[in-house]
């Protein structure tokens, strides 16, 4: 072999072994090896296409076709040895490769099945791997990127909207979650929460707010104590002596201690006329009355009528009356306070007045005896004892204590009106909504939602890198997709010309489903464009019904073949064929051969595997006449049977096993002349076939394939002699007929006669026809 084929690297050289491996149970080929054009003959049924399913596993780094096909029954697990130039052995052993060989190119039953079509079917996979397989390395490897892209993309997504979905579960009232992420800290937000929250609770209780009254300010009256103490000192400076000592006495002599006061009410009780009001006698000419008169003088009546003024108000501003009733406006206050206290921020001190009021009450008596008194003797001074300094006293600081309780009230009731007014004024709905912003600054700044807020941060950073690269990377692979499948449609088409279909593909662009791109497209026959998926009602046209089992096996090839046009370094890959021409004609098959053997030139090596010997020796003999593959190797091998079950591969002679019967005739009697190898009756026999042959290859328009060597002579003797066999009359046409009669003579007498025949007359007869036929042409 030639181990320095194209360069000499990555060429496969030899199966060393393959065991459990669909037919191959236990083949060790017995053939030299693969060369850099290796062309595989075998029957249908023989294991074709799982020898070429081991290259899809080995490119795609894929155990499971191999696993597929292990063979049946206990025989263990497939087992595989291949060696490549440079002693490079590659294994499958234990359910993987040892390594991958990525520079295949396999045309086969996968390739159709899973990137064209299987059935009458194109589905979403078979589009999908279409997509990968047109778009190359670099192709596939930008959508694996954009893919990783896009993966992580989503796991950034997933993970970001995770957090989302825990932080917004937390998130008050209406703020979206942007909003919520670009809230700024405020500074004593606990305090204004509190506020805010008194106030949403004041315009929640609004109605009840504006119904409630304002406190009511104590009104204590203030007692003239100096006024008093004036009064009770006060003397009558005008008053006659005598008629101050008459009167004093006549009291003194027939009253009791109230006889001042008896008296003096007496005198207005006096009428005009001056009549005594008891015995209606003239008071003119009483001495004694005018004496009164004298004595209780305008200026005695109103100090009488002040101190009985001054007695009176004592005795109601310090009255249990009056202290019930401030004890009453006390605790309404209290009252009211206890309601407006949970809306306004005021400590009040609620006045407690018991026991002021008690000791005012025990002291109360001492400044009405002095009080009385007086009223007893009005002409006489009366200055306050002690207890009556004690409860002035007591009641200025209460007085002092009222002032300072009235204080309070003012303010609270201020706060009061400005509530009423901030509450009424107030809408829930924005209160609210302020509440929430405050509590949502709060929760925002707070673990654990600012840690988690971080980290959505942080994810959405790298989700929007991942997003910017992912747009990019489209881009790029937009413009990279467009141009290929542009420039494979117009490929794909121009073969399909070259093979003489009848239709092509049309509106050939990438889709999407999910996030796998595929490739999209329609067969167009007479320019109408049809679907590839079928109708529901099964009557329109489609993939399935317009096009046959060749159409369809056609479209596979033009799409590997485009693929191949456009593949940079297909100097570098292996390309193998399984049974290209399936449900081919002539004349796709004969396309077939001139594109195989073209794209094979430019690629590192052809495997070929098919069961039609013809196309097999196409292939071989177009290599052999391309001038510039006159030194190159070419193996031909075949897959043969080894026992009753197991496969092997073996030596092939392609160019003895293809040649035509006329070929293989002459062969065998140019053999049997020389070395008599040949067994005597089979040469014979064969004298007649070829002479057949030969008139029927010279004047195939004379005669007929269903022409026996007698009929030929026939035609020959009766044609006239401007036909063209008419050449054959005279020395050929009987050496003809001898050697016709001499070989029905072999027909008839069966091969149990062929222990009986002459050799020396077979060889002669042998030398005869070879004779002819060597003459025959020259002449012809």
């Amino acid at each position: 072999m030639n181990n320095n084929i194209k360069g000499g690297v990555n060429i496969f050289e030899k199966v060393i072994s393959i065991k459990n491996f669909g037919r191959f149970i236990d083949c060790t080929p017995a053939f030299d090896g693969f060369a850099e054009y290796t062309l595989i003959f075998g029957e249908n049924g023989m294991g074709k296409t799982t020898f070429s399913t081991l290259f899809n596993s080995l490119k795609s780094e894929k155990p499971s076709y191999i696993k597929a096909k292990a063979t049946l029954g206990d025989f263990g697990d497939p087992k595989i040895e291949l060696l490549f130039n440079d002693n490079n052995r590659i294994y499958f052993e234990e359910g993987e490769w040892s390594e991958s060989y990525f520079n295949l190119e396999v045309f086969n039953e996968i390739f159709v099945n899973k990137r064209v079509y299987i059935g009458d079917r194109v589905e979403i996979d078979q589009r999908k791997a279409l997509y990968n397989f047109v778009l190359g390395e670099e192709g596939v490897d930008l959508s694996q990127d954009l893919a990783i892209i896009k993966k992580k993309s989503r796991r950034s997504k997933n993970r970001k909207e995770n957090v989302k979905e825990i932080i917004q579960e937390k998130i008050k009232g209406s703020l979206n979650f942007e909003q919520f992420l670009d809230l700024k800290s405020i500074e004593n937000v606990n305090k204004m929460i509190l506020l805010q929250y008194d106030k949403l609770k004041r315009v929640y209780e609004n109605e009840d707010i504006q119904s409630k009254e304002k406190l009511i300010e104590l009104n204590l009256e203030k007692i003239p104590f100096g006024k008093i103490k004036n009064r009770l000192e006060e003397t009558i400076e005008d008053i006659s002596e005598n008629a101050k000592e008459k009167v004093e006495e006549h009291i003194y002599e027939n009253l009791d201690s109230e006889g001042e006061e008896w008296i003096f009410k007496g005198m207005e009780y006096v009428s005009e006329e001056e009549v005594c009001p008891f015995c209606g006698v003239n008071l003119e000419i009483s001495e004694l009355y005018n004496l009164y008169e004298d004595y209780f003088s305008e200026e005695f009546a109103n100090l009488e009528k002040d101190i009985k003024k001054i007695k009176q108000n004592i005795s109601e501003m310090v009255s249990d009356k009056r202290w019930q009733e401030i004890n009453h406006i006390i605790q309404q206050n209290q009252s009211k306070y206890d309601f407006w206290h949970n809306y306004i921020d005021f400590e009040a001190k609620m006045l407690d007045l018991d026991i002021a009021i008690q000791d005012l009450e025990n002291l109360k008596e001492s400044l009405i005896e002095d009080i009385e008194t007086k009223q007893h003797n009005l002409l006489k001074q009366k200055k306050f004892n002690e207890k009556t300094f004690e409860f002035i006293s007591l009641f200025l600081d209460l007085n002092k204590r009222v002032r300072e309780y009235n204080s309070e009230i003012k303010q609270i009731n201020k706060f009061i009106e400005e509530t009423k007014k901030e509450t009424g004024e107030a809408d829930l709905n924005v209160e609210i909504e302020f509440f929430n912003f405050l509590l949502n600054t709060k929760l925002r700044f707070e673990s654990p939602v600012k840690e988690l807020c971080f980290l959505y941060n942080g994810w959405k950073r790298k989700r929007d890198k991942l997003e910017a690269k992912k747009e990019q990377l489209q881009e790029e692979i937009e413009e990279y997709t467009k141009e290929m499948l542009d420039n494979y449609q117009e490929k794909t088409n121009e073969f399909l010309g070259k093979f003489g279909a009848d239709f092509k593909i049309d509106k050939v662009r990438k889709s999407f489903r999910g996030d796998s791109p595929n490739i999209k497209y329609k067969i167009s026959l007479n320019e109408v464009p049809c679907d590839l998926k079928p109708s529901e009602d099964g009557y329109e046209s489609c993939f399935g019904n317009i096009l046959s089992s060749g159409d369809k096996t056609t479209l596979a090839l033009a799409f590997y073949l485009a693929k191949l046009e456009k593949d940079e370094n297909l100097d570098k890959k292996i390309l193998v064929f399984d049974d290209p021409i399936s449900s081919f004609d002539k004349d796709r098959i004969t396309r077939t051969v001139k594109e195989i053997v073209k794209y094979s030139e430019k690629a590192k090596q052809l495997i070929l595997l098919s069961h039609y010997k013809g196309f097999l020796w196409e292939v071989y003999n177009k290599i052999l006449r391309k001038s510039d593959n006159s030194d190159q190797e070419i193996e031909s091998v075949k897959i043969a049977r080894d026992g009753s079950s197991n496969r092997k591969f073996d030596n092939w002679d392609i160019e003895k096993d293809t040649e035509g019967e006329f070929l293989s005739d002459y062969r065998k009697l140019y053999n049997y002349y020389n070395n008599s190898s040949v067994n005597p009756f089979v040469a014979r026999t064969k004298i007649r076939s070829l002479l057949e042959n030969l008139l029927l290859y010279c004047f195939p328009t004379n005669f007929k394939r269903t022409d026996t060597l007698g009929d030929m002579l026939a035609k020959i003797k009766d044609s006239p002699k401007e036909c063209k066999i008419s050449v054959l009359k005279g020395d050929i046409y009987e050496e003809l007929d001898d050697l016709n009669e001499y070989s029905i003579t072999g027909h008839s007498s069966g091969g149990s006669q062929s222990r009986d025949i002459d050799e020396i007359e077979l060889e002669d007869k042998v030398d005869k026809a070879l004779s002819l036929v060597d003459n025959m042409y020259p002449r012809l």
